[in-house]
C-alpha cells in the first residue's frame, strides 16, 4: 500500500513533533505550584474515576445542548471507536493484510461487527461536523456570545466575536474530520472493487459496510483498474496522514481539549470543600506578601490545566453577572489572554 519505509517516515516525523509540542506544554504546566485542595485516598481516586466515566466518556451534559451536544457526542464516539482503524491501517504500511492478528478480520463476527459500528460512527462523525460548520456559518450570529442572545436553556455557543472565526482553525479542523471519514469510506469502497476484479466476481458489499459498499459501487463505474487503484491509495494516504496530522495541530489550538479533558476531569474537585481557603489577607499584608495572583507561577498546575482545556465557547462570559450587564469584564477574553501569556 504505502510501504515499510513511507510509513516508519510518516510515524517517525508526525509522533516526533508531537511528541515534541506534549514535552512543551508539560514544561509549562510546571510552572504552576501544586494546588493544596486535592486528596488522593483510595476513597477519592474511585470518585474521580466515577466522574471521569460519567461526565467524559459518558457526555452526561452534551445532551443539555440539543443539536450542538449530539453532534459533538457523534464526533467524539467516532474518534474512539475510529482509534482501533487507525491502528489498524498504520499496520497495513508494513503489513498489507493486517487485522490486529485476525481479530478484526471481516472474515469473523467481530470483525464484521466492528466494521458496522466504525462506518456508524464515520458517518455520524460527518454529520455531527456540518451541523458545526451549520452553526457556525448560519447561526454564528445568534449564537456569538451576545449577552441579549442569552437564554435561560443551557446552550454551547460558539464563542464572542464568531464572525472572525469563520474560515480559521475551527474550520481547518472539520475539514479535516469530514475528509479524512469520507476517506476511510473511499478506502473500502476501492478496496472491494479490486478484490471483486481480482477473483472476477460481482462486487459483494455485505451489512457490515454499507457505506464503504455504497462507495464500492459507484467505483466500480470506473473501468480503469489503476485509478480505482489510485483512489485505494489516496483512502489510505489520507485518513492515515491526516490522523496525525490532526493531532499535531491540537496542543497549538483550542482543541487541546481533546487531549487535557481526561486528565483535568480527573483532577476536578467535586467536595464541598473545593474551593480554596481564603486567604489571611491581613497577615499578607503585614508581610508585604503579593494578594491574589500576579503572575504565572502564582497559578496551581490545576489552572493552567483549565486554560489547557479551555474550548473558547464563552459560556463563562455569558454567565457572568458584570458581563450580561454591559461591564467590560470578560472571564473568557481574561482566561485567553492568560493562555497567550503562558505560550
Amino acid at each position: 500500500m504505502m510501504g515499510p519505509i513511507w510509513m516508519t517516515l510518516l510515524l517517525v516525523s508526525t509522533l516526533g513533533f508531537f511528541s515534541w509540542s506534549v514535552f512543551r506544554r508539560l514544561r509549562q504546566l510546571k510552572v504552576g505550584v501544586p494546588d493544596p485542595r486535592f486528596s488522593w485516598t483510595g476513597e477519592q481516586i474511585a470518585d474521580r474515576t466515577k466522574t471521569l466515566l460519567v461526565y467524559v466518556f459518558g457526555q452526561k451534559r452534551m445532551p443539555n445542548y440539543t443539536l450542538a451536544g449530539f453532534a459533538h457526542m457523534g464526533i467524539f464516539v467516532a474518534f474512539m471507536v475510529l482509534l482501533f482503524n487507525s491502528l489498524m491501517l498504520w499496520g497495513r504500511g508494513f503489513d498489507i493484510g493486517f487485522d490486529f492478528w485476525g481479530l478484526l478480520s471481516t472474515n469473523h463476527l467481530l470483525g464484521k461487527v466492528y466494521s458496522l459500528v466504525k462506518e456508524l460512527a464515520a458517518f455520524a462523525a460527518i454529520v455531527g461536523s456540518f451541523v458545526f460548520l451549520y452553526l457556525r456559518w448560519v447561526k454564528r450570529g445568534e449564537d456569538s456570545g451576545d449577552p441579549k442572545a442569552v437564554k435561560d436553556k443551557p446552550r454551547m455557543t460558539l464563542g464572542h466575536h464568531a464572525d472572525r472565526y469563520i474560515f480559521t482553525e475551527p474550520i481547518l479542523i472539520l475539514f479535516i474530520i469530514i475528509t479524512m471519514m469520507a476517506a476511510d469510506f473511499l478506502y473500502v469502497g476501492s478496496s472491494l472493487v479490486l478484490e471483486s476484479r481480482a477473483y472476477g466476481e460481482p462486487i459483494h458489499a455485505g451489512w457490515w459496510e454499507p457505506f464503504g459498499g455504497l462507495f464500492a459501487h459507484l467505483l466500480d463505474n470506473l473501468d480503469n483498474g489503476r485509478v480505482v487503484t489510485g483512489f485505494q491509495h489516496v483512502g489510505f494516504w489520507w485518513h492515515s496522514a491526516f490522523v496525525l496530522i490532526f493531532l499535531n495541530i491540537l496542543p497549538y489550538s483550542k482543541h487541546f481539549h481533546v487531549l487535557t479533558v481526561i486528565p483535568n476531569v480527573f483532577a476536578y474537585e467535586r467536595r464541598p470543600n473545593a474551593l480554596p481557603k481564603v486567604e489571611d489577607l491581613e497577615g499578607k499584608v503585614e508581610r508585604e506578601e503579593s494578594l491574589g495572583i500576579n503572575q504565572l507561577s502564582d497559578l496551581t498546575y490545576k489552572h493552567i490545566m483549565d486554560l489547557y482545556t479551555c474550548t473558547e465557547c464563552g459560556r463563562c462570559s455569558d454567565n457572568c453577572p458584570a458581563y450580561i450587564t454591559g461591564k467590560k469584564l470578560s472571564p473568557k477574553h481574561r482566561t485567553l489572554a492568560i493562555r497567550d501569556h503562558l505560550y
